[in-house]
């Protein structure tokens, strides 16, 4: 189950303290091949826009600081 566990927290903690894009949503892809996610499936989850989405519940609100 993906809504909880020790990778799910890792990912929030990376989320929570980490601005690169990038790194995140490597690190989903990471924990979505650890826990055996076929490839047909995570590639519809990304074309979809679903990955995206969660990605993005992970990294919570950003607040703009002008910089």
């Amino acid at each position: 189950e993906l809504s909880d566990g020790r990778g799910v927290r890792d990912l929030r903690l990376l989320a929570s303290t980490c601005d690169d894009p990038d790194l995140i949503r490597e690190q989903v892809y990471s924990l979505l091949d650890r826990e055996g996610l076929p490839a047909p499936l995570k590639d519809f989850l990304d074309v979809t826009g679903i990955l995206e989405g969660l990605i993005q519940t992970a990294e919570g609100p950003r607040t703009q600081n002008g910089g």
